[in-house]
């Protein structure tokens, strides 16, 4: 089909735990402790390898926890959209373990200017982390949503979830050399958007 460059959409899931909220580069141990995370390493050595063998480029865009309007709702992803909905139902948002678990929240806005980048340039063959290189609680997230929509309203607490990573922040050094990439978004910026969206469908 003359497919000159596949963009594969891999994820942070893809490393092993972290001691510390420091962020990772790529040369980081790649060790999932989840199903997702296995599938997702896979994904990206079939891509690399089908795609040295067969004569096209490959990037694998490592995206870390995307955030924004229009995400599909689930249990299992998007914390920000589910701490959203359940407050714009008026019901508290659910915190597994201690909450000091610690994510990098990339706007979608920034993820799709990446993948347009590592599309439109000349790199191939790399792994790439895609964040915003700044580390947020569950605990933050909970703090700032709670005071912008019902500030009534204090999170639960709930058992700890099996085979989530503690700390996982982007070191997106790579991504700025390689493709020029920079975050333009702020979280505490576009808290607003993604309210606004979810209010349409709640």
């Amino acid at each position: 089909h003359r497919v000159k460059k596949f963009i594969y959409a891999s994820s942070m899931a893809v490393y092993a735990d972290s001691p510390r909220p420091d962020p990772l580069p790529e040369s980081y141990l790649t060790a999932p402790i989840s199903p997702y995370g296995v599938a997702k390493l896979a994904c990206e050595r079939y891509a690399l390898l089908v795609a040295s063998q067969s004569g096209f480029d490959a990037v694998a865009l490592r995206y870390f926890n995307t955030y924004g309007p229009r995400q599909t709702y689930t249990p299992y992803v998007g914390v920000v959209t589910i701490f959203v909905q359940r407050l714009l139902r008026g019901e508290p948002p659910v915190i597994f373990g201690d909450g000091e678990q610690c994510r990098d929240f990339v706007y979608v806005g920034d993820i799709v200017e990446a993948t347009w980048r590592a599309m439109a340039c000349d790199v191939r063959n790399e792994v790439l982390n895609v964040g915003s290189g700044r580390g947020v609680t569950v605990n933050q997230i909970a703090a700032l949503l709670c005071a912008r929509l019902c500030p009534e309203i204090s999170p639960q607490r709930a058992p700890e979830h099996p085979g989530e990573l503690r700390n996982s922040v982007a070191d997106i050094t790579r991504a700025r050399q390689t493709l020029g990439y920079e975050p333009q978004a702020r979280l505490e910026d576009k808290i607003d958007e993604v309210v606004a969206w979810n209010r349409g469908i709640v």
